[in-house]
């Protein structure tokens, strides 16, 4: 992908599974590494997995992991969606399928048992208050989560959790320049925080490289 892929009028052009879909390989191509078939599951390890699961993966949920489920790292970070083999079942909330957890273990997303039969099923998040809603739908959490995993790649060069000191400008924190502009909010993980808005700017071709595979490289 040449010129500008921009975040914001992308994201809210989501109106569909399909349209998630097309969001993820832009700007997975943005980054200059576009998504290949090898980044996807295999539907023969999909179909074992479901095996050794005892259940079906929702319609939305098998889309993702046939789109990026072999380790494409654009959600692979912070709070990586789990390889097929790491897929488990928690016990609470009448059984969950958990897809996606937080780098140390800390929290986890998934779908409920009971919701496996749903093309498109609500996400739950769990952490220190329990399971929780976190989305309406399986389809839109790719794409709202990969521009946030992105920060943490790049070598530290997006992100920074330091503790600012009294007085500091937070323009004078950037590594890079950014346009001040708001994607469309997405829930926090937190169920007593409001949504986050991520402030982002339009990306110019290979701006993101280092979200995904190789995290090390500079821009």
């Amino acid at each position: 992908m040449t010129g500008v892929f921009d975040v914001a009028q992308a994201l809210g052009g989501i109106i569909d599974r399909m349209r998630a879909w097309a969001f993820i390989r832009d700007f997975a191509a943005a980054g200059d590494e576009p998504l290949t078939e090898d980044d996807g599951t295999p539907a023969a390890k999909l179909a074992r997995l479901e095996a050794a699961l005892g259940c079906t993966l929702p319609s939305a949920l098998r889309q993702v992991y046939t789109l990026l489920g072999a380790g494409s790292g654009l959600l692979a970070n912070q709070d990586p969606l789990l390889p097929p083999a790491e897929m488990f079942v928690h016990d609470e909330c009448g059984g969950v399928l958990v897809f996606r957890s937080e780098d140390q273990g800390r929290g986890f997303w998934g779908v409920r048992l009971r919701d496996l039969d749903r093309d498109d099923p609500p996400v739950l998040v769990r952490a220190r208050h329990g399971w929780v809603p976190f989305l309406d739908r399986v389809s839109p959490w790719p794409a709202s989560s990969s521009y946030g995993e992105a920060l943490f790649g790049g070598g530290g060069r997006l992100y920074n959790a330091c503790e600012l000191q009294t007085g500091t400008c937070l323009g004078q924190c950037l590594t890079v320049p950014i346009e001040r502009r708001l994607t469309p909010s997405r829930p926090s993980s937190n169920p007593t925080a409001p949504p986050v808005p991520w402030p982002t700017a339009a990306i110019r071709s290979g701006s993101v490289r280092g979200s995904a595979r190789n995290t090390s490289s500079a821009a």
